[in-house]
């Protein structure tokens, strides 16, 4: 687990915490089901709807691990 102190303009901000977990799970002999979680995000307040969204769309966490993935095969 790590803690995300990024604020909605993308800049560190020490006040603000929420938490990014990551686990792995064997999914067969040769596959590994990979999950991220991130949590905490009400810190964000008014803007907490709008980072979820951000967060859960393509161009974030799915298309990092998307990345991931793509490089363990390679």
């Amino acid at each position: 687990m790590l803690a995300w102190q990024i604020s909605g303009e993308w800049a560190y901000d020490a006040d603000l915490w929420t938490e990014v977990e990551v686990t792995f799970e064997a999914d067969g002999p040769d596959r590994t089901r990979v999950q991220l979680e991130h949590r905490g995000l009400d810190a964000y307040g008014d803007k907490a709807q709008e980072m979820r969204d951000m967060f859960d769309g393509p161009g974030a966490w799915r298309a990092t691990l998307e990345r991931f993935a793509e490089a363990a095969v390679a």
